[in-house]
This record gives C-alpha cells, sequence and structure tokens, in this order.
C-alpha cells in the first residue's frame, strides 16, 4: 500500500501543517480591438454647373431733348444753378427780360445769373410745357415769388445738335413782380466785383419796384374795365 504523502515518513516525526493556496482571481480577457474597417470615402458629387441667370444689359443712357429740359426744370424749382449750367451748352446765349444793353455769354457767365436770380427768388413752380413738332424747342412757363411779390416767367429753350440747351430767353409778368426781381438781380450780379454799382443799382430800382407794386394795388385796379359793372352789382348794405 502506497504511503500516504500527507502522513510523515517517519511516524515518529510531527505533521506539517498544509499551506492553504490563495484562490486564483479569474482574470477577465482584455477587450479585443477590432481592426478599422477601412472606411471607403463617399463618392464626391460634384454640383451640376449652375447656369447663371443672364443679366440684362441695360442700355447706355441716350440724353434725349425731353430728358434736358426735365433736368432743367427740376435744377430751376430745386433753385441749384449748377445742375441748370449743366444742362447749358459752353456757347449759350441767355438773354434776359430786364435788359436789351447786353446777353450773357457762355456757360460760366449764364450761371453766375442763374445763381443771382436763384439767390434772390423764394420759389419757383414749373406749370407748362410746349414743344414744337421738331423738338428742338421748348417753352417753359413757371410762377415764383421774389420779396414777397408773385411773377410768372416764360422761358424759350432752342436745343443745339447735343441735345444741350444753346440759348435761353426770358420773359416775365407782371410789372411788379418784374421789377423786385430786377431790383434784388442786378445788384448780385455786380456785388462781388463792383460793390460801388451794386449800391447804385439799388438806389435806382429799389423805389421803382416800389412804385410799381404800390401801383398795382393801388392804381391800376381803377382801370379795371369790368369794375363799374362789379360796383353797380353790389348789393347795398343793410343797417
Amino acid at each position: 500500500m502506497p504511503a500516504d504523502p500527507c502522513e510523515p515518513a517517519n511516524r515518529n516525526e510531527p505533521a506539517v501543517p498544509a499551506v492553504p493556496v490563495e484562490p486564483v482571481e479569474p482574470v477577465e480577457p482584455a477587450d479585443v480591438v477590432e481592426p478599422a474597417v477601412p472606411v471607403e470615402p463617399a463618392d464626391v458629387v460634384e454640383p451640376a454647373d449652375v447656369v447663371e441667370p443672364a443679366v440684362p444689359v441695360e442700355p447706355a443712357d441716350v440724353v434725349e431733348p425731353a430728358d434736358v429740359v426735365e433736368r432743367w426744370r427740376r435744377a430751376g424749382e430745386a433753385l441749384d444753378s449748377a445742375a441748370a449750367a449743366a444742362c447749358l451748352a459752353q456757347d449759350v446765349v441767355v438773354i434776359s427780360p430786364l435788359t436789351a444793353a447786353f446777353r450773357f455769354h457762355g456757360r460760366a457767365r449764364a450761371q453766375e445769373m442763374l445763381q443771382a436770380a436763384f439767390d434772390v427768388i423764394d420759389a419757383i413752380d414749373y406749370h407748362t410745357v410746349v414743344t414744337d413738332p421738331d423738338g428742338r424747342t421748348r417753352a417753359l412757363f413757371y410762377r415764383g415769388r421774389c420779396a414777397g411779390q408773385e411773377f410768372e416767367e416764360a422761358q424759350l429753350l432752342r436745343l443745339d445738335a447735343e441735345d444741350q440747351i444753346a440759348e435761353v430767353t426770358l420773359f416775365g409778368r407782371p410789372l411788379p413782380g418784374l421789377t423786385a426781381v430786377m431790383a434784388r438781380i442786378g445788384p448780385a450780379l455786380v456785388r462781388e466785383r463792383r460793390p460801388a454799382l451794386a449800391a447804385l443799382f439799388t438806389l435806382a430800382t429799389r423805389p421803382l419796384a416800389v412804385l410799381t407794386a404800390l401801383g398795382e394795388r393801388r392804381l391800376v385796379p381803377l382801370a379795371d374795365p369790368d369794375r363799374r359793372g362789379r360796383k353797380d352789382r353790389t348789393p347795398p348794405r343793410t343797417r
């Protein structure tokens, strides 16, 4: 019978106690990293050619005679001498309603005259434009105010081959409004270069403006041919 390994070889020797064995902790298997699967790049969808809508090409601005006259009208109502002068030919001639002694020649002189006029005229309101059959001549009419006096001016415009205003002839009414403009525009035209002459203009024209304004209110109504008829038709006052 084989010897018991736990029994001492010599029964007379003391037995060696067994050493307890610590249980081995189970080793969890490491997380298995799956190999990365290569991702095929998605096909890049090229955008379809975008057809840009055709941009309409604006035709170059053609300056028609009517456009020139319209710009002249707007400049006058805005009292803008620079914009008005831009409508004039370089060799323009301006014929004043106030004198037959001289004319204004050239765009620069015409602008000086326009600036002096716009400095003394309070308001301009065009109300009528007349065109001749060939379209080269315009007649414009406006109502204005100067120093409290109402007046009306007519402008005869003649256009050149480049559709610029080559000639301006001015007419005005009534006399009180016309003299009110004359009394102020004359000194304004020469004040910067000849102040003494400007003072003389003022002395000579202001009395005329006062007399015509007074005559318009007091004397001219007496010459009204319908005045007597209106007076006869006036009912008597009742007390």
